[in-house]
């Protein structure tokens, strides 16, 4: 059951955060002024954690990089929680069976 509960959420948190991060960031970085050809850079850097390229990428500014860099952390909060309803269901799943 555990190995398949490892799988199971490496496969939701993967399959969600692909989704968020482009979502949230460009959300966060589009109004206030990056191209939009920009935000693959931006998006790759950020999840790369490569922050020293960030100031290469066209069109950047410190606001745009704050907002991006909180967008970031709340594409991930999202998706680890999708992560911990999914384990908590299985979990109760088990439960009951029991």
């Amino acid at each position: 059951m555990a190995i398949f509960m490892a799988i199971l959420d490496g496969s939701i948190f993967s399959s969600r955060i692909s989704s968020l991060l482009l979502s949230k960031i460009a959300a966060a970085a589009l109004p206030l002024g990056l191209p939009a050809s920009s935000l693959p850079a931006l998006i790759k850097d950020l999840a790369s954690n490569q922050t020293a390229l960030l100031v290469k990428i066209p069109g950047i500014s410190e606001k745009i990089i704050g907002a991006s860099v909180n967008a970031l952390l709340q594409a991930y909060k999202d998706s680890f929680q999708s992560v911990w309803i999914a384990t908590a269901c299985f979990a109760a799943i088990g439960l009951v069976g029991k």
